[in-house]
C-alpha cells in the first residue's frame, strides 16, 4: 500500500483564504494525502507551541506548494519555508495567486516552474506536481467545485490589506530602524525625506548621525545615480535660513562630503510647517514621524511600513506635491533660490492632498 503523501501549504496571512480552500479541496478529493496549514487546529492544536511544528512538518513533507503574492514575495517565513524543503531535494512548487503576474517573482522561486492559479486546469497541474494519486482529485465536477472557491476566496483576498508595519516608540528607534534599512537596501537608492516639523532647535545626536553617514555611505557607492532629496520648512530671513537650520544644513553637507556623495544630495526649502516628517526608502519602505502631541513639535516615535503601493503613495505625495512648492537652496550660499523647482510633468496625474501640511501651519513671520 502506498504510504500517505505530506503536503506542506506555505503562505501569508493575506492568502489564508485560498489556503484554507486549497487544503480542503486537497482532504476532500485525496484522502491518502496529509495536508499540513499552520492556521488549521487539525494541524497545529490549541496551545501547542507552533514552531516544533512547523518544523517538524517541513521534515516530513514530501512536497511543498507555496501560494505567491505580493505579501509572499517579502515574507521571510515563506521564503525559510521554501528554501527548508527544497534543502531536502523535495519538489517546490510556487502556485500563483491572482493578481501575482509570473514576471513579480524574485528568486529563489523565480527559478523554479510555477503554475498560475487561472482555470480548472491549475487544479489538474497541481495534482500531478505534486504526485498524489488522482483519485477523486482527477473529476472534473470535484475540480470544478473547488475551483469555484478557490476563485472566491482568491477574489475576497482583494478586499483585505495587509500592511508590514512597525511602530517604533522613541527618536532612537526610529533612526536606527532607518539605519538598517539603507544598510540592508541594494543598488542605487532614491531617498525622499522631509523635516518640516517647527523644531526649535536642529539635534545632531548619536542615532541621527548614523542614520546620516549610513545615508551618505549609501549614496557614495553609486553617487551619480543614486539621490538623496530633502526638503526642510523654516522662515526665511532675506532669502536665507535662520542660523540654527544653516547649521543643520552644513552639519549634513559635511557628512556627505566626508563620503564624497555630495551631488547626490539636493535640498529645498518649503514655505509651510507640517505636522509629520515622512522618509522613503526606495520604493519599497517608509518611515513617518510624529511628535507625541500637537503641543511638542519634535519627532517623538514613528511608523515603519514596507508596502511598495503605500510607499508608491507616500512618493507620489512628494513628488507632486511637496516639491511643487519648494524652491532649492543653494548648497554653497544657502540663499534659497527664488525660481521654482520644476516638478512635475506636463500631463502628469492630479496632485493629491498633502497629509500634515495645511494653512494652519503657516511659519511665524
Amino acid at each position: 500500500m502506498r504510504k500517505p503523501r505530506r503536503i506542506f501549504i506555505g503562505y501569508t496571512f493575506a492568502d489564508l483564504g485560498v489556503a484554507l480552500a486549497l487544503e480542503q479541496w486537497l482532504r476532500h478529493a485525496a484522502p491518502n494525502v496529509g495536508v499540513f496549514l499552520a492556521d488549521d487546529y487539525a494541524s497545529i492544536p490549541p496551545g501547542a507551541e507552533w514552531f516544533p511544528k512547523i518544523s517538524s512538518a517541513l521534515s516530513r513533507a514530501d512536497a511543498l506548494i507555496v501560494l505567491v503574492s505580493s505579501a509572499a514575495t517579502r515574507s521571510t517565513w515563506v521564503s525559510f519555508e521554501a528554501g527548508f524543503v527544497a534543502a531536502r531535494g523535495r519538489p517546490v512548487v510556487p502556485l500563483l495567486v491572482p493578481p501575482f503576474r509570473p514576471e513579480q517573482l524574485t528568486p529563489p522561486l523565480a527559478f523554479r516552474q510555477w503554475i498560475r492559479l487561472s482555470s480548472e486546469e491549475s487544479l489538474s497541474k497541481i495534482q500531478k506536481a505534486i504526485g498524489i494519486d488522482r483519485g477523486r482529485v482527477g473529476r472534473t465536477a470535484v475540480r470544478q467545485q473547488a475551483y469555484r472557491q478557490i476563485a472566491r476566496a482568491c477574489k475576497d483576498r482583494r478586499k483585505v490589506t495587509v500592511v508590514d508595519a512597525m511602530f517604533l516608540t522613541s527618536r532612537e528607534d526610529m533612526y536606527s530602524e532607518i539605519t538598517e534599512l539603507l544598510n540592508a537596501s541594494g543598488g542605487p537608492i532614491h531617498v525622499r525625506a522631509t523635516s518640516t516639523l517647527r523644531e526649535r532647535e536642529a539635534r545632531g545626536d548619536a542615532p541621527f548621525e548614523r542614520y546620516f553617514a549610513a545615508l551618505a555611505a549609501r549614496c557614495s557607492e553609486a553617487p551619480h545615480l543614486s539621490k538623496f532629496t530633502l526638503v526642510m520648512s523654516f522662515p526665511a530671513t532675506n532669502g536665507y535660513p535662520p542660523a540654527n537650520r544653516c547649521r543643520a544644513i552644513r552639519r549634513r553637507q559635511r557628512i556627505f562630503s566626508r563620503a564624497h556623495a555630495e551631488q547626490s544630495m539636493t535640498i529645498l526649502h518649503a514655505p509651510v510647517y507640517g505636522t509629520i516628517d515622512v522618509i522613503t526608502i526606495g520604493y519599497e519602505h517608509a518611515v513617518v514621524g510624529l511628535p507625541i502631541s500637537p503641543d511638542d513639535s519634535h519627532l517623538r516615535a514613528a511608523i515603519r511600513v514596507s508596502d511598495p503601493a503605500l510607499v508608491a503613495t507616500l512618493t507620489r505625495w512628494f513628488d507632486e506635491r511637496v516639491l511643487s512648492d519648494a524652491t532649492i537652496v543653494d548648497p554653497v550660499t544657502l540663499k534659497i533660490r527664488t525660481k521654482k523647482r520644476a516638478s512635475r510633468a506636463p500631463n502628469s496625474p492630479q496632485k493629491l492632498a498633502r497629509p500634515g501640511f495645511g494653512p494652519a501651519a503657516e511659519p511665524p513671520r
